[in-house]
């Protein structure tokens, strides 16, 4: 490991906690933006939302569903793939 890197012996289960902590951070980050986003073109009626009404439910539905059976592709799977 470089230098550079602060050396730490944290037990897995806290590794485990704290890159939960940090994956949580960063969504409500793109959340935070997204609705201010949506806000800003509403604000100026930039927003089909007959089209966005129609669009998003199956992409939720398939979002979930993606989300679900990722949890059975192993990590050495997607390594050899990319």
């Amino acid at each position: 490991m470089p230098s550079f890197f602060p050396r730490r012996s944290f037990h897995r289960n806290r590794d485990a906690i704290l890159a939960g902590e940090i994956a949580t951070s960063g969504q409500f980050i793109l959340v935070a933006a997204a609705l201010t986003a949506m806000l800003v073109f509403h604000k100026q009626k930039m927003v089909d939302w007959k089209l966005a009404l129609i669009i998003d439910p199956p992409t939720d539905v398939m979002a979930f569903v993606g989300g679900y059976f990722s949890g059975l592709v192993s990590g050495v799977t997607l390594k050899n793939v990319a």
